[in-house]
């Protein structure tokens, strides 16, 4: 817990102490400038990811006292439907991407299998060829 008059670095330089967030340990003095440029931009939304794979969105706004209100919501099924859309975006990408591919070589196609059945029609018939 902390002492009432504590000052958001003091309690953010504590909490990083023990966090739990993906890559602040790694380096912890980048993560508490991001919380402090956040809390003197008077409001803000970060989002980061827990060891344990949880989401987590905070939203910081500064009151007119200097205080601050922080809420905390859990986004982890957002993050999931997020990536499950991209997913599917992607998949719909391709399956076009194929289908564009395949129509350009049937166009490329046609008038050389038309060509060959003319050229086919015009030869003798004693000479041997192989319809198509």
């Amino acid at each position: 817990m902390f002492k009432i008059g504590s000052t958001f670095e003091e309690i953010v330089r504590s909490n990083t102490e023990n966090s739990h967030i993906v890559g602040v340990k790694e380096d912890p003095e980048a993560w508490i400038q991001k919380r402090l440029a956040l809390h003197r931009s008077k409001q803000g939304v970060l989002e980061y990811q827990l060891d344990d794979g949880r989401w987590v969105q905070v939203n910081q706004y500064r009151t007119s006292d200097d205080g601050t209100l922080v809420m905390r919501t859990d986004i982890t099924q957002q993050k999931h439907l997020e990536a499950q859309l991209l997913q599917a975006q992607k998949m719909e990408t391709v399956g076009t991407l194929a289908g564009g591919i395949a129509h350009d070589l049937n166009n490329i196609l046609t008038p050389i299998f038309g060509s060959l059945e003319f050229a086919l029609r015009k030869c003798p018939p004693t000479t041997k060829s192989t319809r198509i």
